[in-house]
């Protein structure tokens, strides 16, 4: 006799049969043949797969069984980032003119006159100039059409010498932009802007400030990112021939305090050939987190090279996959060091992508985003209600999805808030916080009451809805009622049942007798504690219904099966032997 198979077997079925499928496209040559969307289709569910497996199988016994598929989930877990599409290079754009060997830019609107600003900073080798000071372009075009002025040495009275990638930031949270380097040494520099947010004013640079400690490196490329998503800017310090430094932000947005420097952190994976790497991060895959590019400069120069790491945990605890070389088709100009940076430049909203290149005497090259831009879907607060004791499964159904792009559906749920009185369950374990779940999933998720309570406003939880690209922006509320004496008419659903066999062993037929068409029906069997073994959801489009659940892998011992239309519902027992 066919024993019903669980979800996770038939999940793991289909994972190994699409990575065949992959893997024999990749080994002759026609996965790249694939029309575009095909592409992003196999490989988006290999990500939904890998991700719900992902919470039962290790992630090495996973990656193992795709093989050379594997390399499509390091590239980001998907080429949804793909849907990223940078133009060809464009070098020295928008008027800009070299000054000196370096370039190593950050584009602020430092004049607050809307539109992007560049500094860098400079070194004139030929002419005796200063070592690394720091550069200021003027953007004297608009914020839709930029246009750099002639660079500006020792701007804004700044003539500390021997700079490296300088950054603007509003660090104390005043309203306007500050200014933080690291100097070659690795002695870190903040400048106060004791100005306005149109007419900058910096004072003396302080060394080392907010409890940063200096490295003995001689050469730091730095990055200021809210990396944790808590509200204040955290530091990134990538050495020279070493380690990458992460200096977490234990203070606040206004009163900032570093905390003493991390190693390696969030599974970043340096190459023990890295010289120099220079970082920049943007939400590339827009699902709700940063990814990072990074430049490494490595002792083998002609592997240097542009890199792609996908944040692969949540915006507030990171998880970087492995550097994918050269990503979204970047075609860089070659360069010992190059930064990456990324600005709005075109105020079109998306992110525009700069590289500054050294080694071609301090030029700076642009990658224009030409993306489609996905419109993030929105959702609303939501409402459900079950009997006092009776679990609840949700539907897709029950969590609102709009999108302005028509052809957009919902994809799946995250659960950004737990529960705090009854439990909410994934597939029989707890729901942790951020939890992604695919849509063809949400069955699997229960909310089970304490034992006997009931109440309006019972329990509640907050959740995201995702179009497949990105998730709704801000979180909605699932608020759960749990209603006293279950078998009342305004909540008992109208049904004459007949289950057979009673007790059952292998499986247990449904047959059910409406009023009417009661429409969608979804289905629950729930143990004596109330723990819910499977639930589903049929359509019922007359008023007899009939179906059929595999129970044959149940243990022994009295069940609950419910039966849900709407807000009412009924409750049935039966025994498996």
């Amino acid at each position: 006799m066919r024993r019903k198979s669980t979800p996770f077997a038939r999940k793991a079925r289909q994972f190994r049969r699409l990575g065949k499928e992959v893997n024999r496209l990749l080994e002759s040559g026609r996965f790249q043949g694939l029309a575009e969307e095909k592409q992003r289709s196999l490989v988006s569910k290999l990500r939904s797969l890998y991700r719900t497996l992902s919470r039962i199988f290790p992630a090495r016994q996973l990656r193992g069984a795709l093989a050379g598929a594997a390399l499509l989930l390091g590239s980001g877990f998907v080429q949804q980032a793909g849907a990223q599409t940078f133009g060809p290079p464009v070098v020295s754009p928008f008027d800009y003119t070299i000054a000196g060997n370096f370039t190593l830019p950050d584009f602020a609107d430092i004049d607050n006159d809307g539109d992007l600003d560049m500094i860098s900073v400079g070194t004139n080798y030929d002419i005796g100039g200063a070592v690394l000071s720091l550069r200021y372009y003027h953007n004297v075009g608009d914020a839709a059409n930029p246009s750099f002025g002639p660079p500006i040495e020792h701007p804004f009275g700044i003539t500390t010498q021997y700079l490296l990638n300088p950054i603007l930031a509003d660090i104390d949270n005043d309203g306007d932009f500050d200014l933080i380097a690291c100097q070659l040494g690795g002695t870190f520099l903040f400048w106060e802007n004791t100005g306005t947010v149109s007419i900058p004013v910096f004072g003396n640079p302080q060394d080392n400030p907010f409890g940063l400690t200096g490295l003995a490196s001689l050469i730091t490329m730095i990055g200021m990112v809210d990396i944790d998503n808590d509200g204040d800017s955290d530091l990134i310090a990538c050495e020279y021939y070493g380690q990458i430094k992460f200096f977490e932000n234990t203070g606040t947005a206004g009163s900032p305090a570093f905390a003493a420097p991390v190693s390696n952190p969030f599974g970043i994976l340096v190459s023990p050939y890295s010289i120099i790497r220079n970082i920049d991060f943007s939400d590339l895959d827009q699902d709700g987190d940063l990814d990072m590019i990074y430049h490494d400069l490595l002792t083998t120069v002609d592997d240097s090279g542009a890199f792609y790491s996908e944040n692969t945990g949540t915006a507030q605890a990171a998880v970087f996959a492995p550097g994918v070389p050269d990503p979204f088709g970047i075609d860089l100009i070659p360069g010992y060091i190059s930064q990456p940076a990324f600005a709005d430049i075109d105020n079109d909203g998306d992110e525009d992508l700069f590289f500054g290149i050294y080694y071609y005497y301090g030029g700076l090259v642009y990658y224009e985003n030409q993306s489609v831009i996905n419109s993030l879907p929105a959702t609303a607060d939501a409402e459900v209600s079950t009997g006092e004791n009776i679990p609840y499964a949700f539907a897709a159904s029950d969590f609102p999805f709009s999108d302005a792009d028509a052809a957009d559906m919902l994809e799946g749920i995250r659960i950004s808030g737990l529960t705090s009185a009854g439990s909410l369950t994934f597939d029989g374990n707890p729901v942790v916080m951020n939890q992604e779940i695919p849509v063809a999933d949400i069955g699997l998720l229960v909310f089970t009451p304490v034992a006997n309570e009931f109440g309006d406003n019972y329990d509640s939880f907050t959740f995201q809805v995702w179009d497949g690209q990105g998730y709704s922006a801000a979180p909605a509320t699932m608020t759960i009622d749990v209603e006293e004496n279950v078998g009342t008419d305004e909540n008992l659903l109208s049904v004459k049942a007949r289950l057979s066999p009673n007790p059952a062993v292998e499986t247990l037929d449904i047959s059910l007798s409406f009023p009417q068409p009661p429409g969608e029906l979804h289905f629950s069997i729930a143990d004596q504690l109330g723990r819910v073994c499977m639930s589903w959801t049929q359509d019922a489009p007359g008023a007899n219904f009939t179906t059929t659940a595999g129970v044959a892998d149940l243990p022994a011992g009295l069940y609950l099966l419910g039966i849900r239309s709407g807000d009412r519902q009924s409750v049935l027992r039966f025994i498996k032997n």
